[in-house]
């Protein structure tokens, strides 16, 4: 029995350790992703439709190595054949994703990737709040305190970057207005020259 519970011990442990290696690694690639879009997107030009096609591709090639090599290529065709009406899922599912795919490139593009990081942020936010009221799925202090220092950390900077741009936009504008006057300037001797040498 003591043997049994030791080994039932060490066994949850590891699954401790896998589910937070896993974690890690989601929150990783997840932060990696959109910034990477970003950079994309600003670096060359790159168009909503040809990020969607690449990563698609990509994606098809991993699932497709996946199921070639664990042997369920040909299950899987089998289960379709056999069940025809999940072919419809299966669309439905396609197209939820590829709208949801349109937006978030979308959103990257035309705001930037920490505006992004924000709206799917609150999103989880607030599936938390749903799942904790609806569901009765309680959360402990320390779960709450964290939760509100990561998404403070966030909001703030957040807005932080979006009044950096704001002071900078006047700066900007007054060195257009400049420009515009020095080129009005040299136009106008210019003619004052030109007038001069004809007579």
């Amino acid at each position: 029995d003591d043997l049994g519970d030791i080994d039932f011990s060490q066994e949850i442990h590891r699954k401790e350790i896998c589910g937070v290696a896993l974690m890690l690694g989601y929150l990783g690639f997840d932060g990696f992703t959109s910034t990477f879009q970003d950079k994309l997107f600003k670096g060359y030009q790159m168009e909503t439709y040809n990020q969607m096609l690449y990563v698609n591709l990509c994606s098809a090639c991993v699932s497709l190595f996946g199921l070639i090599t664990s042997g369920t290529l040909f299950p899987a065709i089998e289960f379709v054949s056999k069940y025809p009406t999940c072919l419809f899922d299966m669309t439905a599912l396609s197209l939820c994703a590829m709208l949801g795919q349109l937006i978030i490139l979308y959103t990257i593009k035309e705001f930037g990737a920490l505006l992004f990081a924000t709206v799917m942020t609150t999103r989880q936010f607030l599936s938390i709040l749903f799942s904790c009221f609806l569901f009765a799925h309680p959360l402990s202090a320390v779960q709450w305190g964290a939760t509100f220092i990561i998404f403070g950390a966030l909001y703030a900077e957040a807005f932080g970057k979006s009044s950096e741009k704001e002071s900078t936009k006047p700066e900007t504008e007054s060195l257009v207005d400049k420009d515009a006057e020095l080129g009005s300037n040299l136009s106008e001797l210019k003619g004052q020259r030109l007038e001069s040498e004809t007579k």
